[in-house]
């Protein structure tokens, strides 16, 4: 191809050495020395007087270009001179989108418009005033330089050498400099070319009009894209060939050997001719004189370094180590225009997102921003390595060094303390944030006022946090509701909240101002009290703590789990630190609305649940400790609590939940006063009033509750419906008596079913008025009646008859026990008293005249009365 022959830089270079000699040839002596001299001191004068002719077309009155610019934009029109006018030029061709007012700002618009002004001179010099200069120097050479012979035209061909050395030398300024862009240009470029061949295949239609189904599958289409390359292979090849010739040359490489100091940096030494090509291709900012291709040099090749370690194959952000990033930046601590440009960037981006940033103008770039740049090395390459989790990293002395916590805080204490990432992530991290629709963005949310410096300290804390526990940084970024709770619920929860960013992004989170999944597992309610303060605790450090206890218990978080059956797994202690969560309680109380207690729907108190209809955490915490203590939740009837000691009772009732349900059954088969059945009655002085949906209803209170439970179960009532078997009360010993009366309620139904026997006789001195009601039988003679009933062997007290006869035939033991009853004693005198009136009638010799003694009624014998009167006929 032709441009393969153009690139062998030989041909070129002899070529131009032939001409030369060639026409030194021609002109002889003279003529070719005065050239030589004259283009001499034509190169001379451009590279000494570049700076001040800048300098002069920059404030010299040009307005005669105000017509050309005219034409550009009305604006420029009166353009005089570019002096005066340089700001609205710059202004004009940057769309007025970036402020260059600010002072540091107009040094780098002077620093644009004279790079401008420097590149149309030199393309001004090497054309129209080389014209004239020639045509000068040449009516100077006819006056002067007169031909004579002989021409000597050897000499000559010698003087025509050192012209084309210099015309080698000039070619060499510009072709060196272009090659150094070409080369630096070229890291970017792929070397390796694919030669497989891509097949498109047709897929034929379905059916006759299928307008969204293309003939070629997308999927063809996007790998035919990604494969074509930026620059066709051939001329890829062609550049490489370029270079390649250029550095092989030997002119290029005796070239090189004349160094000289760097104009833009005093520590490098770079050939002459490169440098004079920086000269030109160079503009002033400032005090800073910034090359161009040195400049392009310096990021490509660090652009490179990154390119040929792992991330360059994988394309993967993970696989760059901090080693890459430090030596990516012993090239970027060479560059002049990056801490150049850094403030400028900053304010560029801050200005573009209309943000103000933390510092003013004056102090934004007055500041030493080449000390950064080595600071900067050492963050980014640190933060690379915690975040790949690596285990080991390279520190700035080029150490190996192990990554724990310690090593992160003190990355991040440098992150905290440099300048241009804090002003960084004020102009470019957070509109990052703010517009960013990934899933980090996502869970971050940026508070109104955050100090950044504390925020990199606090941010760096975790992140130790994590290192030392083990923890996958990436799985942050899983976005996965469950997996990213857990993970921040293995970090203290005090150095959590330190960051602001993870506060408002857990709560952005937990509020379900997120995409995340499994947040609906969670009832979140409105108005929540997120953050600590002096005097109150946070719900947001509540459910960390929460959380914490939960993956204590579990082996992974999964909030579809958390049930009342797994809250009723979990000791006090664990399960008092997970109801301190509102989230939780509302989740769980949620859940309560559908819980039931066999078949019996819980009856829910008002008093149990707060202001927005969620329960208290005593109420839960109650009602889940008191059905820990129930084996069998779904097959729940009464006779589960007869098990149960007063002990588990008292737990069980703490739930007023609980107390209200089991008060709903035992009331729904219980009356209020006595009636003609055997009903239970719970007196209206053992109910309390409680209020079910604004809805006034009753239930039974405690002490009494607990009473009829144990009475229930001495009455081994299986199957509870209300009713009272007075067979089952009749074979009652002592003591079971005694439990069953403690409960008012059964006092009372047991007391009216004894007055419900119309066969007996209850004297006044053996009822009282109890429990809101009158002539209520007392517990003592309730207890004496139904022993009385046992030893006579009846089997229903609500339906015995007593007499005399029966009594008297039986021993003293039984008689004793049978008239401790006021009520026996009672129904028989009038009997006892006929039996004495017969045995003194037929007995005029024996006659019982003993003390006759009466209770206080006057009508009931005493037990002693009639003991006396049975032994004294039976002897």
């Amino acid at each position: 191809m032709f441009l393969n022959i153009v690139a062998s830089i030989d041909i070129m270079f002899y070529l131009i050495l032939g001409i030369a000699i060639f026409f030194g040839f021609l002109r002889g002596f003279r003529k070719s020395i005065f050239n030589f001299i004259v283009m001499a001191i034509f190169y001379i004068i451009f590279f000494l007087t570049l700076n001040t002719a800048v300098h002069m077309v920059w404030s010299m009155n040009l307005s005669f270009l105000g017509n050309i610019l005219g034409n550009i934009d009305a604006n420029l029109s009166s353009f005089q001179s570019f002096e005066n006018d340089y700001q609205l030029i710059i202004q004009t061709f940057f769309n007025d989108s970036f402020d260059f007012t600010q002072s540091e700002m107009d040094l780098l618009a002077i620093g644009i418009i004279q790079f401008v002004i420097k590149i149309l001179w030199s393309i001004v010099y090497f054309t129209v005033i080389l014209l004239l200069y020639k045509i000068i120097t040449g009516i100077i050479r006819i006056i002067f330089v007169k031909a004579r012979k002989p021409k000597r035209r050897l000499l000559g061909s010698v003087v025509g050498v050192l012209n084309g050395a210099m015309a080698v030398f000039v070619t060499l300024i510009v072709l060196g400099g272009t090659v150094s862009f070409i080369d630096s240009v070229s890291l970017l470029l792929d070397n390796e070319t694919d030669e497989t061949t891509n097949t498109l295949v047709f897929e034929p239609r379905t059916s006759i009009v299928e307008l969204n189904n293309p003939l070629i599958s997308d999927n063809q289409v996007v790998e035919l894209a990604e494969e074509d390359p930026l620059v066709d292979p051939a001329m890829q090849e062609t550049l490489n060939d370029l270079v390649d010739n250029y550095h092989s040359n030997i002119i290029v490489k005796i070239a090189n050997t004349i160094k000289v100091d760097s104009s833009f940096n005093a520590t490098e030494k770079v050939p002459l001719h490169i440098d004079l090509f920086d000269r030109v291709l160079s503009f002033k900012y400032d005090e800073s004189d910034i090359a161009l291709r040195h400049e392009l040099s310096v990021f490509m090749n660090a652009f490179k370094v990154i390119q040929d370690s792992e991330y360059g194959e994988t394309q993967k952000i993970t696989d760059i180590k901090g080693e890459d990033i430090r030596l990516a930046f012993t090239y970027l601590e060479s560059s002049i225009l990056l801490p150049t440009a850094l403030p400028v960037g900053i304010k560029y981006y801050s200005n573009v997102n209309e943000i103000d940033l933390s510092v003013s103008d004056s102090e934004l770039f007055d500041y030493d921003y080449t000390e950064e740049i080595s600071r900067l090395s050492n963050i980014l390459a640190g933060v690379f390595d915690i975040l790949n989790e690596q285990e080991t990293s390279i520190d700035e002395d080029g150490n190996q060094v192990n990554i724990d916590g310690d090593w992160v805080k003190d990355i991040f204490n440098d992150v905290s303390q440099s300048r241009v990432v804090l002003l960084a992530t004020e102009a470019l991290l957070v509109p990052m944030i703010e517009d960013g629709e990934s899933a980090i963005t996502q869970i971050i949310a940026l508070p109104s006022q955050i100090s950044w410096e504390n925020e990199y300290l606090a941010l760096g804390n975790i992140l130790a946090e994590m290192v030392d526990s083990g923890i996958s940084i990436q799985d942050i970024e899983a976005a996965d509701f469950n997996l990213v709770l857990e993970t921040f619920s293995n970090i203290d929860s005090s150095v959590l909240l330190d960051s602001q960013l993870i506060t408002e992004g857990l709560i952005n989170i937990l509020s379900g101002d997120t995409t995340m999944e499994g947040l609906e597992i969670l009832t979140v309610p409105d108005n929540i009290t997120w953050r600590s303060s002096d005097t109150e605790t946070g719900e947001l450090e509540y459910i960390l703590v929460a959380i914490q206890s939960l993956m204590n218990e579990m082996d992974s978080l999964d909030f579809s789990n958390v049930d009342i059956d797994l809250l009723t797994s979990f000791d006090e202690t664990t399960l008092s630190a997970i109801l301190d969560s509102y989230i939780i309680r509302a989740t769980i109380s949620d859940q309560m609305s559908t819980f039931e207690l066999g078949t019996y729907q819980l009856l829910i108190p008002d008093n149990t649940k707060d202001s927005k209809g969620y329960f208290t955490k005593t109420e839960l915490q109650a009602i889940i400790e008191s059905i820990q203590l129930l084996t069998d939740v779904d097959g729940f009837s009464i006779e589960a609590l007869y098990t149960m000691s007063d002990t588990d009772l008292d737990l069980l009732f703490s739930s007023k939940i609980i107390q209200a349900t089991i008060s709903d059954i035992i009331l729904d088969q219980a009356t209020t006063t006595p009636g003609s059945s055997f009903s239970l009655v719970v007196p209206t002085i053992f109910r309390e009033e409680i209020l079910v949906n604004s809805q006034s209803l009753e239930q039974i209170e405690v002490t009494e509750l607990k009473a009829i439970i144990n009475s229930l179960n001495t009455l081994n009532m299986t199957n509870f419906n209300g009713a009272i078997d007075a067979g089952v009360v009749t074979s009652l010993s002592s003591n079971d008596l005694n439990t069953i009366l403690e409960s008012g309620a059964l006092h009372i139904s047991i007391g009216h079913m004894i007055k419900e026997n119309g066969l007996i006789v209850i004297p006044d001195f053996s009822v009282e008025d109890l429990y809101g009601f009158t002539d209520v039988v007392i517990k003592a003679e309730v207890v004496h009646f139904i022993l009385a009933i046992n030893e006579l062997d009846e089997n229903d007290f609500t339906n015995a008859n007593f007499n005399f006869s029966a009594i008297a035939a039986l021993d003293a033991n039984q008689q004793s026990t049978i008239l401790d009853s006021s009520i026996v004693r009672s129904t028989i005198s009038e009997d006892v008293e006929n039996a004495r009136s017969v045995w003194n009638a037929t007995n005029p010799l024996d006659q019982y005249h003993s003390p006759w003694e009466y209770e206080s009624d006057n009508e009931t014998l005493t037990k002693a009365s009639i003991i006396g009167f049975i032994n004294h006929r039976d002897s």
